[in-house]
Parts: C-alpha cells; sequence; structure tokens
C-alpha cells in the first residue's frame, strides 16, 4: 500500500507540472523534461513491485487450488509493512480454513521465490524448507487442523507441490525425498506413524514415497 501512495504521489508531481503556466526558458524545459522522465520512472518503479507481488499471489493461488482438490485457495504475501500488524509472529504461514486463506508470513515468500528461481541451487535451509511450508498450508485447508497429520499429508504431497511449482522432476524427487529422510524426523510435527504403508499412509499413486 505504501508503495502504491508513492507511485500515486509521483504521478502527481508530474501532473502538477504539466499544469503548470508559467513561461520556461530552454533549459528550464529541458530540465523539466528530465524531471518529469525521473518522477514517471519512480512511479512505474513503485508500482512494479506490488504488480509482481500480486503476480507471485496469484500463480501460488492457482497452484495451491490444484494441490488441494477442491474450491479455490486464496494466498496472500506479507509485505514488510505488513508485517507490522501480522498475526502468527514467528510462524512461517498461516492457514484459514473457513475463509480458504492462507497468509504467508514476512520473507518466506521471498525464501520460496528464491527456492521457485533455482532448486538445485546453493539454497539456505529455510528456502529450501519453504516448500514443504506451502505444502503443509494448502492440507490445512483441506480441513485437517491436526498438525502431525497436516505435516503427514504434506510429505507425502511434497513430490506433487514441487512439480505444480515448476520444479523440475528429478530434483522435484531428490528435494522431497531428502525432506522426508532428513528433515521430517527433526520437525516438531513429525508423527511416527507417518511411514509408507503405515497409519497415514494415503496410498497416493504419485506419493513421494514411490521414490524411497
Amino acid at each position: 500500500m505504501l508503495l502504491l501512495l508513492l507511485a500515486l504521489f509521483f504521478f502527481w508531481l508530474v501532473l502538477r507540472d504539466v499544469r503548470s503556466k508559467h513561461p520556461l526558458s530552454e533549459d528550464a524545459v529541458t530540465f523539466n523534461r528530465i524531471y518529469r522522465l525521473i518522477l514517471i520512472s519512480l512511479g512505474l518503479l513503485c508500482l512494479w513491485f506490488p504488480f509482481e507481488q500480486w503476480r507471485f499471489n496469484q500463480f501460488l493461488t492457482e497452484k495451491a487450488t490444484l494441490l488441494g482438490e477442491g474450491e479455490a485457495i486464496n494466498i496472500h504475501c506479507d509485505s514488510a509493512i505488513d508485517a507490522i500488524f501480522e498475526d502468527g509472529v514467528g510462524r512461517a504461514g498461516t492457514a484459514y480454513i473457513e475463509a480458504r486463506q492462507i497468509i504467508f508470513h514476512y520473507s518466506w515468500c521471498e525464501n520460496l521465490k528464491n527456492y521457485l528461481n533455482d532448486p538445485g541451487g546453493r539454497l539456505s535451509r529455510r528456502e529450501k524448507f519453504s516448500l514443504h511450508v506451502f505444502t503443509h498450508e494448502v492440507m490445512h485447508i483441506r480441513g485437517e487442523r491436526d498438525e502431525q497429520k497436516t505435516d503427514c499429508q504434506a510429505v507425502q504431497r511434497d513430490y506433487q507441490a514441487a512439480l505444480l511449482l515448476g520444479v523440475p522432476e528429478s530434483l522435484a524427487q531428490d528435494i522431497a525425498v531428502d525432506f522426508y529422510r532428513n528433515q521430517y524426523p527433526k520437525h516438531p510435527y513429525y508423527s511416527s506413524l507417518c511411514y509408507p504403508g503405515g497409519p497415514l499412509d494415503e496410498g497416493l499413486s504419485d506419493s513421494t514415497w514411490q521414490f524411497l
């Protein structure tokens, strides 16, 4: 919102300058053209970041809806300003089941963007974990409130989620399996019932577990 207000302010300055009736020298005319160009560039730059964030939100919304296999799921990425007022400080994301909305808290969408831009690169632990956060919150929207059951559902669908988000198949397999084998056992939501053939196995045809 702050960037949108700044964009409007820059465009207003341009409009005010255009409407000015004061006679100008040739040098002043040249200066005004440069001045207006700078203001327009700043205004467009301020609009670009919200547009990019909106486009990423729409991308995640589309993929979350497919992964959730139900009605539309709305995803919103908090900005730095949103973070001041956001619920669930310290969490990566919050799912509002009744509203079918997921809020990814500040920095986590950036982690996911970095992950998707270079899934095979040198990523931080948070960037690697961001894909599982996406899958986990979508599982909540499907109606599951128990964190351990939700996380087990997510573990089984991390491979699906990676493919939907555009990760190459070989990397999607490796990343999903690596999380299940090495990260999931250390996770607070770990369940000893979550394993192939176990009580929480959903028998999915495209489960992460097919690659174990």
